[in-house]
């Protein structure tokens, strides 16, 4: 049985997968990484402060400043080995807790699934019940009106026959409730919504 579409199955799918991203996130550390950079100014010196002055002698000089820069990650004093360890730990102990939190809703489905179709036998004897019931309340009605039993029996069977009715219903609560929980198993419930 599938059970991917169980929230807590869904949660621990997501932290497996981050555990494996923030693994490759820090095995990518051991990658040299070489950036570059920039930078375009101009300056002036002068003794004085009269640098805005449209006097020709007033220069300002251009700079340009290029740098390339090459990072090699030689020893990091073993903390992305560690890192990397703890991360594939998490990793795996995220895929342990899926493979239980699977067995375990497939016991709870099996278990489900038993008292649904147990259930489905309680209401099918419960409807035979209803009608025996009520073809025995037929007959005793009708011996009552040609005078043949007594209130006392009429009563009797009318009360069997309503002991009948409400087991019915009970025995199909409990049939409605089962069913209801398989589909929360399957985690399908929000399909009820809709």
């Amino acid at each position: 049985k599938d059970f991917s579409a169980i929230t807590d199955i869904r949660i621990l799918e997501k932290q497996k997968d981050m555990a494996l991203l923030n693994k490759k996130m820090i095995t990518q550390g051991y990658l040299p990484s070489l950036s570059a950079n920039g930078q375009f100014y101009y300056m002036a010196m002068r003794n004085k402060f009269d640098m805005f002055s449209g006097d020709l002698t007033n220069k300002w000089f251009g700079a340009e400043l290029v740098g390339v820069n090459l990072s090699i990650p030689i020893f990091d004093g073993l903390e992305k080995k560690n890192k990397i360890s703890q991360a594939r730990i998490d990793a795996d102990k995220a895929k342990i807790s899926i493979e239980d939190a699977k067995k375990y809703y497939s016991i709870e489905y099996d278990d489900a699934y038993r008292n649904l179709t147990n259930s489905k036998q309680i209401v099918d004897r419960q409807r035979s019940n209803i009608a025996l019931a009520e073809k025995v309340f037929s007959i005793t009605s009708q011996k009552y009106h040609e005078g043949i039993v007594t209130l006392s029996d009429l009563l009797r069977d009318e009360s069997s026959l309503n002991d009948a009715q409400v087991s019915y219903l009970n025995a199909l609560f409990q049939y409605k409730t089962a069913e209801l929980n398989i589909i929360k198993l399957t985690g399908k419930l929000t399909s009820l919504l809709n």
